[in-house]
């Protein structure tokens, strides 16, 4: 079987496509560069004004997540032969290791969870030279 060259032609509106969407790619670049950096300096400012409480009070209101450490708990695994067996599972119903390697007691792993008001200082702190981003709590 012999290879054939495929040659494609790009019309002129093709190419302007092609320029219209790289430009929109490179805006909307931008556009995220500035916002995260606008976050950033209003989680600092929050920092400076109010504390570890302001900052945390700013990512429950925007409803943000972040990762903190949670157990895993323990269910049944069955595999592709059908054998049934305890494992872990991460809070997002994720296989996270077999109980017999990881034992019986839940282990704290890291994990994306909602920013809730009833329990961001147990589980974050805001670093004070960094106050735009929160540092889990290893339980």
């Amino acid at each position: 079987m012999s290879s054939t060259d495929h040659t494609v032609e790009i019309t002129g509106k093709e190419m302007g496509l092609i320029k219209n969407l790289s430009q929109r790619n490179r805006q909307l670049k931008w556009t995220k560069d500035d916002l995260e950096l606008s976050q950033n300096v209003a989680k600092e400012m929050l920092y400076t004004l109010g504390g570890s409480q302001s900052v945390f009070s700013y990512h429950i209101k925007l409803g943000h997540w972040d990762k903190a450490y949670e157990p895993t708990y323990i269910g049944d695994y069955t595999n592709k032969k059908g054998f049934v067996s305890k494992a872990h599972f991460t809070i997002s119903d994720t296989y996270y290791g077999s109980v017999r390697k990881l034992g019986t007691s839940p282990v704290m792993v890291l994990q994306n969870v909602p920013i809730e008001h009833h329990d961001c200082a147990e589980r974050w702190t805001v670093s004070p030279t960094a106050p735009h981003r929160l540092i889990p709590i290893k339980k």
